[in-house]
């Protein structure tokens, strides 16, 4: 079952565990940051999004001009087929 995990303040990663967000995460954001400094931008402790931050919390494509919840983006994001773990969102884009 993919879930949207809370990685700090800004970024979510959608992935089957907690574990697998870390390493994607840590992974997507080496390219910019010393191996010793990519931990500061993950907050403890990793978990998913529960029911109702998955309903609150809005989604927004600027290029389509929509926002819905992050409930209905990651539904469409598996029923297109997208691969996993993966980048779900960010407030920083």
């Amino acid at each position: 079952m993919i879930k949207v995990f809370r990685m700090n303040d800004c970024d979510w990663v959608a992935a089957e565990t907690s574990e697998d967000a870390v390493v994607y995460y840590l992974d997507m954001i080496s390219a910019k940051n010393t191996p010793e400094d990519r931990f500061e931008y993950l907050e403890e402790p990793i978990e998913a999004l529960g029911d109702d931050d998955m309903k609150k919390l809005q989604f927004h494509d600027p290029e389509a001009g929509t926002k819905h919840s992050f409930a209905d983006q990651l539904e469409a994001e598996k029923e297109a087929g997208r691969k996993f773990p993966s980048f779900f969102a960010s407030t920083e884009y």
